[in-house]
């Protein structure tokens, strides 16, 4: 494992993407064959991940994210709540550590691979993390440079969908992010509208007494967007 893992680490800046594509679906592979036994390489390869996040390609970070979750759905799944926590913690740092650097798909990239976590990660260990990847996910969204949005809301759908079983978990989330997401209803990008009035609607499906206090601010929004194509249910 460590000599293949060791090949795939090697850069060749004449690498063609389909190729870069292909070594990084190896190591789903891996993580499919070996399950358990590749976490003692577990570093190594969330850094290898990270490196090809890195470059900026945008060929890269769908086949990356991919891998991410085969690597989390049969490598963890083995692990004590605590193990599991500690590997999640160690994975999440490394991609939110790319949006230091301002390099627009490599912040895509690594939205894509932490919202690929988020969602293959059993739930329990999950749930122990999630205060503080909700915040880092928050803090993150609010920088000036940061150029993954969708990416980002993503990952907080995500979160929001894991904790629809712990309704107290979900309201006190709900709170400190209904602000971020109520800003981006109207941002520029579509896509991006889209899926945070998605968002608001995950919300008042499941707990609909946190929207109260935002009531009318999210009326207005509401009425504004009311021709807008991706207003798809009522302010009601």
């Amino acid at each position: 494992m460590a000599l293949v893992i060791g090949c795939l680490s090697e850069s060749n800046e004449h690498q063609k993407s389909s190729t870069k594509k292909e070594l990084i679906k190896v190591l789903a592979v891996m993580a499919e064959v070996f399950e358990d036994k590749l976490l003692e390489l577990f570093p190594k390869v969330i850094q290898l991940i990270a490196k090809r996040i890195k470059e900026g390609d945008p060929q890269l970070n769908t086949p990356s994210a991919e891998t991410m979750g085969a690597i989390v759905s049969y490598c963890l799944k083995g692990l004590s709540v605590d193990e599991y926590c500690n590997c999640l913690r160690s994975a999440l740092k490394t991609f939110f550590a790319i949006f230091s650097k301002n390099v627009k798909q490599a912040q895509i990239g690594a939205a894509m691979c932490i919202s690929k976590i988020i969602q293959t990660s059993l739930v329990e260990p999950l749930t122990e993390i999630i205060d503080q990847v909700m915040l880092k996910l928050l803090e993150v969204m609010k920088w000036s440079t940061c150029s993954a949005h969708l990416q980002l809301l993503e990952a907080i759908l995500s979160l929001i969908l894991a904790m629809e079983d712990n309704i107290e978990k979900l309201r006190q989330n709900a709170k400190i992010l209904l602000p971020v997401v109520v800003d981006n209803m109207t941002n520029p990008d579509w896509n991006v509208r889209k899926i945070a009035i998605e968002i608001i609607y995950t919300i008042a499906i499941l707990s609909p007494d946190v929207l109260s206090t935002h009531r009318a601010d999210l009326v207005e929004l509401l009425n504004q967007l009311r021709f807008d194509k991706v207003n798809f249910f009522s302010s009601g």
